[in-house]
């Protein structure tokens, strides 16, 4: 019964990624607009008639949503060793909220790097009309796809912890 989970969770993990990443497009194009009107709205190609809001949300989705996979699957696997069923899918839920909670809060901490360091630090083109949001927003792209993994570790480290008990 718990293996027969491990997929509905991991489809659970893809819709949190998918929803995740929705509204860290939303933050980020409220730090750094040009870094989707320069880069991303062109490299998802999400034409003019979409309005800049939606679009950051769909590109959100469409980047985000496989990380359901990479720190789901994993995670899930390890939440069977619960004792059973219901106790496998609380367990996951918790693991979920750690993940989210720390791509979250390292996400935004990314926000806090000093201007005077992202110089260098992210790469800006030259036709990116403000180059300070634009290595804002993406710093913080970069830094959510790490936050993720470490959150699966934490995630992870929670299942093995709490399923032993």
């Amino acid at each position: 019964m718990r293996l027969l989970l491990i997929p509905v969770l991991t489809a659970f993990a893809c819709l949190m990624a998918a929803l995740y990443g929705a509204l860290h497009n939303q933050i980020s194009y409220s730090v750094g607009p040009d870094y989707f009107h320069g880069f991303k709205f062109l490299q998802f190609g999400v034409g003019p008639d979409v309005p800049p809001r939606p679009g950051a949300a769909l590109i959100g989705v469409q980047a985000s949503w496989w990380m359901g996979l990479v720190v789901g699957l994993p995670v899930a696997a390890l939440c069977a060793r619960a004792p059973s069923g219901r106790a496998m899918a609380r367990l996951f839920l918790r693991c979920t909220a750690i993940v989210l909670v720390v791509t979250l809060v390292l996400g935004l901490a990314s926000l806090l790097v000093p201007v005077e360091m992202l110089d260098g630090l992210v790469p800006v083109p030259a036709m990116a009309q403000d180059a300070q949001g634009f290595a804002r927003a993406a710093l913080m792209h970069d830094t959510s796809y790490l936050a993720g993994i470490l959150g699966m570790l934490a995630g992870g480290f929670h299942a093995l912890r709490r399923a032993r008990r």
